[in-house]
């Protein structure tokens, strides 16, 4: 399994096309190394990222909960 962290497109540059080509880059690069499974993490409220994963085939698991410790 691969997995896909911290892809983000800056404001002004969202809805061109951008982040589609960055999926679909780190798609050919997990495909072409024999990857079974490409993953990412996004947070439950990030609406366009949710949109964008799944229009471009990811589907939604289980499988992983996420911790965090404030510290101050």
């Amino acid at each position: 399994m691969e997995e896909i962290y911290f892809l983000d497109v800056v404001e002004d540059k969202r809805n061109q096309g951008y982040g589609t080509a960055l999926i679909n880059k780190a798609l050919q690069h997990a495909f072409d190394n024999g990857t079974d499974e490409l993953m990412v993490m996004v947070g439950k409220d990030n609406m366009v990222a949710l949109h964008l994963f799944e229009k471009l085939g990811f589907r939604k698991t289980d499988t992983c909960l996420t911790y965090s410790m404030k510290l101050r």
